[in-house]
């Protein structure tokens, strides 16, 4: 999570704030103050004219502005005149402008300037706020939501529209924010669209470089809540952790596509994506940081100058899952990770690449990898600066003190292989095995099919008779027969010496 995703929150916040029925009586001037403190505390400068007059705020000439923490520059949103009217139920009417300019201007990696101005574009959007200061319930609804880059330079010269484009869109959105006042700010938001479209597109006029991805997610969904301390330092998460800051959100959707082209002086690139839904959630506290990342039914078709043949992929089920302690602790602390990809499959024209006989077994393949564990954290390695001492001094930020494998899974080509295990580590003891913490421990495998496996390998000519004898030597030494017909076991044993038994037979 960057200072810039984490600042930019804010301005998200303040342009889909939403609510229904009013609690209570609610002042216009209570609403824009919470606006305006909420955006201070995320770091912004804010600023504007004010006027009142039955009952409606007008704030003209709004600008929300702040330097960028990851980059040299600034980046500024403006608004001409917002409105904020009491309703008479006890509400406030919120009248935004229908475009929102966010001006960007900084300098790239190779230290050359630029800017850039991004319309925030809102078509028959409507937002109200009810309930009270410390309890504000804003309900945000729009046809269209959109950001189209409408400008561009780099090092003062124009980019015309033919070279660069940006284009995001959202279809009929409605979005709920409920935001309580406290020692901290609460929030809880829910969001649904219909769809979101993206354009992106570049070309090099000074190369043969260009490039474009367009696609679309349909049927999206967000619910998520989280605490925000009065004042933050957004460019350091490990401190604004210990302030307090938090967030847990799930965003899903029903379909998606993407289409992507590249093209340099040396290859050319044309790929197409799609899924039938996935699912992107993401927690952070004083705790832990967690990642959960699905998607189901993918195909990825693939043509390439590097490929001697398009590829087409196609996936059943895809996941990733991490879940990390973020702070500093003289404890050990639980850390968890977790992948999966199932039912696997490729184009016979893949296939036939390396086994035109169709000999190997064309069944989908799976892998799957489930580790668990303890561990403890020596550095507040999500403050910048202490990540880039570390970086330079390609010091760990913690030690490993136990792994557990709960689950292991490669099927493909007809063989299967599964296993588990459990180990302890030694911290002290980093010579043993040439500067990793011995380990002590035993992980259980078993193995289907290998037999098979190398035989169809030899008839297809994939692999020499030789080099089969050599792989079944190799499994001899570390697996015994199992109960079961091509069956192969194994219990890998490290002891607190130090000693690897593969099977009771010591192999270091």
């Amino acid at each position: 999570m960057t200072a810039t995703f984490t600042r930019g929150c804010g301005v998200a916040f303040a342009m889909s704030l939403l609510a229904p029925a009013a609690y209570a009586d609610l002042s216009a001037q209570e609403v824009w103050a919470d606006w305006r403190d909420y955006m201070e505390s995320a770091g912004y400068d804010v600023s504007g004219d004010e006027s009142a007059s039955d009952g409606t705020l007008t704030v003209n000439d709004v600008t929300m502005s702040m330097e960028m923490p990851d980059a040299p520059g600034r980046v500024a949103f403006s608004m001409s005149s917002v409105q904020f009217t009491e309703d008479g139920d006890g509400g406030v009417k919120i009248t935004l402008p229908d475009t929102i300019p966010m001006q960007l201007a900084g300098q790239n990696e190779e230290g050359e300037d630029f800017t850039a101005t991004v319309d925030y574009v809102l078509t028959a959007g409507s937002m109200t706020a009810s309930g009270t200061p410390e309890n504000t319930r804003y309900v945000f609804r729009a046809t269209n939501v959109a950001m189209d880059l409408a400008s561009a330079t780099l090092e003062g010269e124009p980019l015309p529209p033919e070279m660069v484009r940006m284009n995001l869109k959202l279809d009929n959105v409605t979005s709920v924010t409920e935001m309580k006042q406290g020692d901290m700010r609460g929030y809880s938001q829910s969001m649904e669209a219909d769809k979101l479209a993206y354009d992106v597109f570049f070309d090099d006029p000074d190369s043969a470089e260009d490039g474009a991805i367009k696609g679309e997610l349909r049927g999206l969904q967000f619910s998520g809540d989280g605490m925000i301390p009065d004042t933050m330092d957004s460019e350091n998460l490990n401190a604004m952790l210990a302030q307090g800051f938090a967030f847990d959100g799930t965003f899903t959707y029903l379909s998606g596509s993407t289409s992507i082209t590249a093209q340099s002086e040396e290859s050319r690139l044309n790929m197409q994506s799609s899924s039938r839904g996935g699912e992107v959630a993401m927690a952070v506290s004083g705790d832990n940081l967690r990642y959960d990342i699905s998607q189901k039914g993918t195909t990825l078709n693939i043509a390439s100058n590097d490929l001697p043949v398009p590829v087409t992929l196609d996936m059943e089920n895809a996941s990733f899952r991490l879940d990390i302690p973020v702070a500093k602790s003289d404890e050990v602390q639980d850390f968890a990770m977790s992948m999966k990809l199932s039912d696997f499959s490729m184009s016979e024209i893949v296939w036939a690449l390396f086994d035109e006989g169709g000999k190997l077994p064309r069944d989908p393949a799976s892998i799957a990898l489930d580790i668990s564990g303890k561990a403890k954290v020596l550095f507040d390695y999500m403050n910048p600066k202490v990540a880039e001492k570390l970086e330079e001094s390609d010091q760990p930020p913690g030690e490993l003190h136990a792994l557990k494998i709960n689950d292991l899974l490669v099927s493909m080509f007809g063989a299967t292989l599964t296993g588990g295990g459990a180990f302890t580590f030694d911290n002290s003891d980093t010579e043993t095995f040439d500067g990793m913490p011995r380990p002590e421990g035993e992980a259980d495998l078993k193995l289907v099919g290998a037999n098979a496996l190398l035989d169809t390998l030899i008839e297809s000519e994939i692999i020499s008779k030789d080099d089969a004898m050599g792989a079944r030597m190799m499994l001899g030494m570390f697996a015994v027969p199992g109960p079961d017909e091509d069956t192969l076991t194994s219990t890998i044993r490290i002891d607190d010496k130090g000693q690897v038994m593969a099977n009771g037979q010591r192999l270091r």
